[in-house]
């Protein structure tokens, strides 16, 4: 038993190189760095489409508003907790460190993603940056 405690301790209280911690002292409190922004574009989505324009390209790229929700959130948790963005399979952790990387690779590629431009016009600047600044 002290064996497994042992190593869930380590697990918890060990640097993770491939998750960003330069921007907080704990791993814990990148999560609402990651998911603000996440809930804020979400949120944004129904404002975007009283435009008439963004409501025909919401509709013909996603099929709506609650389509185009379900295309960036199936995509956040399909790949933002898969352990990937770790430089091996070791590195990526089966602690709260490796879902950060995940989660920091998934913020890292969103600009690829075909919901990228949804996430523009509803004013996000970056996961650390001001929002509609």
């Amino acid at each position: 038993m002290h064996d497994i405690v042992a190593q869930q301790h380590t697990c918890n209280t060990r640097q993770n190189h491939n998750t960003p911690q330069h921007h907080t002292p704990t791993p814990h409190t990148q999560v609402p760095r990651i998911l603000g922004p996440l809930v804020l574009v979400l949120d944004e989505l129904p404002q975007l489409v009283k435009d008439p324009q963004l409501a025909k390209y919401i509709a013909s790229t996603f099929g709506g508003v609650e389509e185009c929700r379900k295309t960036i959130l199936t995509d956040f948790f399909r790949h933002g907790f898969d352990g990937s963005g770790a430089d091996n399979f070791f590195d990526s952790g089966s602690c709260i460190d490796g879902r950060l990387t995940s989660a920091w690779n998934w913020c890292n590629k969103l600009e690829k993603k075909t919901y990228y431009p949804v996430f523009k016009l509803a004013g996000f600047a970056g996961f650390d940056g001001d929002w509609k600044g």
